[in-house]
């Protein structure tokens, strides 16, 4: 009974924004209706329905040029910069040069293909 009284707040604030949602949607249709009958809604709701599409086509276009961006830079800047510190790190007084070298580009292999397939991924 106890855990009732305490979800009782919670319940009636959501029955609530419910019930705010259905008022608006209601208006919207009222309106349109009023405007222009069944074309009226027609109308609305092919403008909304535009609306969101749009929305959602700049969000996507958004999101493919940050991730080709982001492979770009990736690709220009952060692994020419990873190859040289690694060239550089293995290059000075490792104590078997051949082995390093190995695992340098093993290593050097496995993050080129790791980056391609996760800007795939995104993309």
């Amino acid at each position: 009974a106890d855990m009732v009284k305490n979800m009782l707040p919670a319940i009636k604030t959501f029955v609530a924004g419910v019930v705010d949602i259905a008022k608006n949607v209601a208006g919207f249709f009222k309106d349109a209706f009023d405007e222009g009958g069944i074309e009226g809604v027609l109308s609305a709701l092919g403008a909304k329905v535009a609306g969101v599409l749009f929305k959602a086509a700049v969000m996507f276009v958004g999101i493919w040029l940050a991730g080709t961006m982001a492979v770009h830079l990736a690709k220009t800047v952060l692994m020419p910069k990873a190859l040289a510190f690694g060239s550089q790190l293995f290059s000075q007084g490792a104590p078997d040069n051949q082995i390093s070298l190995a695992l340098f580009n093993s290593s050097k292999a496995s993050l080129s293909l790791s980056l391609s397939l996760a800007a795939s991924s995104y993309l």
